[in-house]
């Protein structure tokens, strides 16, 4: 696991030495030569990927990073009305809505405005 955040102050909550500054939208770089099974992006959208673009962004970067046949969760609030399901479809994103771990392709909780998004890269 490599926890990531933009602020270096949150290095305390993580793992010692092994806490990553950076933006999500730009983490398909040299640094992460690791492809990950599972992607968690929980609390980006609305905090830190605030348009449409970084949302498209941050799709490319962790298609780059999935394994195949591997899974992206995406937890946000619906009412920073940027969907990630949408967007992928939208934006040209290799991530589309796949049904993961018994799950279907976006759960919503509509009493806490939170939704899961389960994304799996296009096989090509």
């Amino acid at each position: 696991m490599i926890p990531l955040d933009r602020r270096p102050e949150a290095a305390v909550w993580g793992v010692p030495d092994n806490h990553v500054v950076g933006d999500i939208t730009e983490i398909d770089n040299p640094l992460f030569e690791t492809k990950f099974d599972v992607i968690i992006l929980m609390g980006v959208i609305g905090y830190g990927v605030n348009t449409l673009s970084q949302v498209a962004a941050m799709l490319e970067s962790a298609s780059n990073l999935i394994l195949p046949g591997g899974t992206v969760l995406i937890a946000c609030e619906s009412r920073f009305g940027l969907d990630p399901l949408k967007i992928s479809e939208t934006e040209g994103s290799k991530l589309r809505g796949s049904p993961s771990f018994c799950f279907p392709v976006s759960v919503s909780l509509p009493d806490f405005d939170y939704g899961f998004y389960f994304l799996s890269a296009m096989v090509e």
